[in-house]
């Protein structure tokens, strides 16, 4: 119902309108992997396909003025403007979705999370979901020290509850090799996925790359771990993440994304405290320069996206429509 009241909208021109109406605010979009066999089928919030993200960008140039992260302050570049940022660095952010940008000569920021850069090894808990997703019927059955589990996989709710128990088998944060034993249990084939690094990170070297390619690379912490009440342990992801980031590009980051959105009053005096400029939230919506600058929103885009929904998000139909809503409840 949602989706055809949309293409109402648009057919009225309703589109056009909002577009003209919020032309002086700015969407921050952002993006996490992208699909390289069929991620997006376990994952579409996290992932998007190729030629999904290829008619996003196409939109983007055709109807938005698409600017850096840094030109958020610059009055006279905030005309119907997008930000485009990618979250965690995926491996597939080179591969797949900076040829697309470059081509359209689209800037971009990604928020990297330096951990998974430097151990080169997947995901732990992605790669484990996937790994159970595709393996519905079968039993699973692991043995370590005091640790025994014995569970027949049979729905997809169970499998948030499962990857918690495997949790406690680990030996270290990316254990490949507890992997490699439960896809051996599963008779999973998990070569190919590894090989083709389907839920690694961006390698040093790549990320250099993309950077010198024109990429804004940008916080996201070390860990991708966020202590919103530890000032110390906050401030240490930050740091870490922003040495590691300016050893690779030679260039020092000063703009944050709060990892998984999570943050609170604090992280604003511990921002504050380290000269960091922009913190950017999931809490969705456009901002402008009365936006609080530590608790920037943005729109998570992803293959669960309809693309008449992400055109009516650009548009700003969605957010008048949220702040109807507000009017409404208050």
């Amino acid at each position: 119902m949602k989706i055809i009241f949309l293409y109402l909208l648009k057919w009225l021109g309703v589109f056009n309108l909002t577009r003209f109406l919020i032309r002086k605010k700015t969407l921050i979009l952002t993006y996490h992997g992208f699909e390289v066999i069929d991620e997006t089928k376990f994952r579409p919030k996290l992932f998007i396909k190729k030629s999904t993200f290829d008619q996003r960008l196409q939109y983007l140039k055709k109807h938005c003025n698409v600017i850096r992260l840094d030109e958020l302050s610059n009055e006279n570049k905030i005309n119907n403007s997008v930000v485009i940022t990618l979250d965690d660095g995926w491996a597939s952010t080179l591969t797949i979705a900076s040829p697309l940008l470059s081509h359209l000569n689209l800037p971009y920021s990604i928020y990297l999370t330096t951990e998974g850069v430097l151990s080169q090894q997947p995901v732990f808990h992605i790669l484990l979901e996937y790994m159970l997703r595709n393996s519905l019927g079968k039993t699973l059955c692991l043995m370590s020290g005091d640790h025994q589990l014995l569970k027949e996989i049979i729905k997809l709710e169970e499998i948030a509850k499962l990857t918690r128990e495997i949790e406690k088998f680990k030996l270290t944060k990316f254990d490949t090799k507890l992997l490699r034993k439960i896809a051996d249990n599963l008779e999973f084939e998990i070569d190919e996925v590894i090989d083709k690094r389907i839920f690694n990170l961006l390698s040093m070297s790549e990320v250099k790359e993309l950077s010198k390619l024109g990429a804004d690379i940008q916080l996201h912490t070390h860990s991708h771990h966020n202590y919103v009440d530890e000032e110390p342990a906050f401030s240490v992801e930050i740091k870490v993440n922003q040495s590691h980031i300016e050893n690779i590009t030679g260039i020092k980051p000063m703009h944050h994304c709060y990892p998984s959105g999570r943050f609170n009053q604090l992280c604003f005096k511990y921002l504050q405290s380290l000269g960091i400029e922009t913190a950017t939230t999931c809490i969705p919506g456009f901002c402008d320069h009365t936006s609080h600058k530590l608790k920037l929103p943005r729109f998570l885009d992803g293959e669960n996206i309809p693309q008449i929904v992400f055109e009516a998000e650009v548009s700003g139909v969605l957010e008048l429509l949220r702040k109807f809503k507000r009017t409404l409840l208050s």
